[in-house]
């Protein structure tokens, strides 16, 4: 699931949704709600999106560029 332009993130617990987080005992593979790469992770929300540390940096302009660019 891709975050969209006109998102606006949370800014407690998951950025796309604000549900909760998990902190999984074994690492999935997911993709990034922002920039669609595929991660090994032990964290993503209880709705199962997942923004890599590379987009979780970056700040919201730099994100939209990044989505409107492979979009």
């Amino acid at each position: 699931m891709r975050a969209t332009p006109e998102h606006t993130p949370h800014t407690e617990n998951c950025l796309i949704c604000g549900q909760e987080l998990v902190y999984a005992a074994e690492a999935v593979n997911l993709d990034c709600a922002y920039c669609g790469k595929s991660h090994l992770t032990d964290v993503y929300c209880t709705g199962g999106h997942y923004v890599c540390d590379a987009c979780h940096r970056r700040d919201a302009v730099s994100v939209l560029r990044k989505v409107l660019a492979t979009a």
